[in-house]
């Protein structure tokens, strides 16, 4: 219950040094999450880019949230072939193209 906070000072002897991770954290986390998120407008105008005219055409990026992109497409026959073939490649592009936003996986689905 009780914690043991330790007080460390600077080599010469005046300044506390050390901080709370409970402190730190939160902070440290908001930044990141900040600095990871991207508009998904930003994102859908790269979408023929990354998979060419022709599919662009029958499918489209919905939105992108906590490095989750969400993709509509037209068909059964797209959704198989994006989501077993092209799901890696789709990522390793947009990665490419941000390199500072966190993309993690991509969801196709009918539409």
């Amino acid at each position: 219950m009780f914690e043991k906070h330790i007080v460390r000072k600077a080599r010469d002897g005046t300044k506390v040094t050390t901080k709370k991770l409970k402190d730190l954290l939160p902070k440290t986390l908001a930044g990141i999450r900040k600095q990871s998120q991207i508009p998904t407008t930003q994102i859908q105008r790269y979408w023929p880019e990354v998979v060419g005219d022709k599919i662009s055409q029958m499918s489209s990026v919905e939105k992108y949230s906590e490095g989750v992109l969400s993709i509509k497409v037209q068909n059964a026959t797209l959704l198989s072939l994006l989501a077993q073939y092209e799901k890696q490649k789709i990522l390793k592009q947009y990665r490419k193209y941000f390199p500072n936003v966190s993309f993690e996986d991509a969801r196709f689905r009918l539409g």
